[in-house]
């Protein structure tokens, strides 16, 4: 597969959006638009002991697939998608930190070793072309949205589990980590509903069936 990274917003406020295509080979990534076409993949937590949190996520009855913990640069498990929140739930510890934020926008360069880092990355610069391009609007990441078929179980796994502050307003949970919040919302269909914005850069669009809704 192919993927890259982007910050949406600036230093002091937004969220990470990655875009993942496939490649010249079958992957993961062509058979998930084969069945289900473009929209969102997963959502990714870091954590401080993946194994650990694994445990107590099929303590919690959840089902746990794709463990990876033989790269200490970055290890993972993933939450399968299930009836309760209808998407891949990414979960990953690393013994290596990203560099502050503002010094990843200051310049293109980049020593990917010394960065969290799946094991046997190539290529890892085919992106940079892109620096050059000048945005069209401006934008920042706000939240993501999740329909949850069992809230109870949402706030055990992104509060309990996960340390999510929390808190609730108009039928919606609200979870918030240093990097990101999410909402999650009660319903009958499980997935990603939307990603808010900030500002008004351009109408509202789809990936898939999740909406990018500006405010």
């Amino acid at each position: 597969m192919r993927y890259v990274m982007f910050h949406v917003g600036d230093a002091a406020f937004g969220g990470r959006l990655e875009l993942i295509g496939p490649g010249s080979s079958e992957s993961f990534m062509t058979r998930f638009l084969r069945t289900r076409g473009p929209g969102f993949h997963h959502i990714t937590f870091m954590v401080p002991d993946v194994e650990e949190v694994a445990r107590a996520v099929t303590e919690l009855g959840l089902t746990v697939v794709g463990v990876n913990l033989h790269h200490p640069p970055w290890r993972e498990v993933f939450i399968a998608p299930d009836p309760i929140h209808g998407v891949v739930i990414q979960l990953a510890d690393s013994t290596l930190e990203y560099p502050p934020l503002e010094a990843l926008l200051a310049t293109p360069e980049r020593d990917v070793t010394g960065y969290p880092h799946n094991a046997g990355q190539i290529n890892d610069d085919w992106w940079q072309p892109l620096w050059t391009e000048r945005p069209l609007h401006r934008a920042a990441i706000r939240s993501t949205s999740v329909v949850s078929t069992d809230t109870e179980i949402s706030r055990k796994l992104f509060g309990t589990i996960l340390g999510a502050d929390m808190s609730h307003t108009a039928g919606s949970d609200h979870f918030r980590w240093p990097g990101g919040c999410l909402d999650v919302v009660g319903g009958t269909k499980a997935g990603v509903a939307r990603i808010t914005l900030t500002g008004r850069p351009a109408a509202d669009f789809f990936i898939g069936s999740a909406q990018l809704r500006f405010v």
